[in-house]
């Protein structure tokens, strides 16, 4: 059975991963959730990190647009844990783009950073909203964690299934056409197919 979730959540993550590696995809989804109207793709630059030396983390996709710094993460199965594993993606980012800005962070003069944005698309079957903020704090249970930890960094979750965040889905073809297809895939497997057949199904469906 933890096979087989795994296999699921492996598919679906790839999928969302290459679907947008190319900038332009990538640019459209940026576009699609901060209402912006951005095509020059070499505005784009890409921060995504494989790995984490000592946590063997991966996050999806990272990139720096416009002095804004974003990592989009996506989720098949809910996990309020998000906003700490954000937490380290962006500290991983900002310690990359101030290597490569040669920046001083001991310098007596206060360093300019870009704004952070941290998204997660979420596709699982636990019912959610269509968007919802997890905080970093609510993991505290510290009765005045919200107030007084100096830790204030929240995850944006999109519901990302067929049916839902439509204005987000029209702006992004390529989104809404990505859960369309995992929809096809889910309805598939319910229907008894293996992964496999309710893969090679979905894909002569969506064709």
């Amino acid at each position: 059975m933890q096979d087989e979730i795994r296999i699921n959540r492996e598919h679906k993550d790839r999928l969302f991963r290459r679907i947008f590696s190319k900038k332009e995809d990538l640019l459209s989804l940026y576009n699609a959730l901060n209402n912006s109207d951005y095509t020059n793709t070499e505005d784009l630059q890409i921060y995504t990190m494989d790995d984490f030396v000592y946590m063997s983390m991966r996050n999806d996709l990272s990139f720096l647009i416009d002095m804004t710094l974003n990592v989009f993460e996506h989720q098949s199965t809910y996990n309020p844990n998000m906003p700490l594993r954000g937490f380290f993606y962006m500290s991983s980012a900002y310690q990359k783009y101030i290597a490569l800005n040669h920046l001083d962070i001991y310098s007596s003069k206060r360093i300019s950073l870009p704004l952070s944005q941290y998204y997660v698309f979420y596709n699982g079957t636990k019912k959610m909203p269509d968007e919802s903020t997890l905080l970093l704090t609510d993991s505290m249970p510290h009765p005045d964690a919200a107030e007084k930890s100096s830790a204030q960094f929240s995850a944006h979750m999109i519901n990302i299934n067929a049916g839902h965040s439509s204005g987000i889905m029209q702006r992004c073809p390529k989104l809404y056409q990505y859960s369309l297809f995992i929809e096809e895939i889910r309805q598939n497997q319910k229907q008894g197919s293996t992964l496999r057949e309710a893969v090679g199904t979905a894909v002569d469906s969506c064709i």
